[in-house]
């Protein structure tokens, strides 16, 4: 994904799904969600998620990558130009794998 997707969706906002499927953030892209229950990025059933970009969390309760029987890569770093997952309010996390 090159660009910017920006949910303004009240709660429950997904930006990118995969299902057994490959998705990448590029460096170049950004993700931007700005309420309640959010996921930046979701994947289940033998996905692969990549962020090489930046995916900023600005509600409670979301996560920036979700990954269930899934593999993660988050390569941001957080420095200039801002890469990487960034996380606005408390309860809020950066990646989830559930067992």
């Amino acid at each position: 994904m090159m660009g910017v997707i920006k949910s303004t969706r009240v709660s429950k906002g997904i930006a990118i799904y995969t299902n057994d499927s490959t998705a990448t953030n590029s460096a170049t892209g950004s993700i931007l969600m700005d309420n309640t229950l959010a996921v930046g990025m979701l994947g289940e059933n033998n996905s692969t998620l990549t962020n090489d970009g930046k995916i900023e969390l600005a509600g409670t309760k979301s996560t920036g990558i979700y990954g269930k029987d899934s593999d993660i890569t988050n390569t941001g770093t957080g420095t200039t130009p801002q890469k990487g997952i960034f996380v606005k309010k408390r309860k809020s996390q950066q990646e989830f794998m559930p067992y």
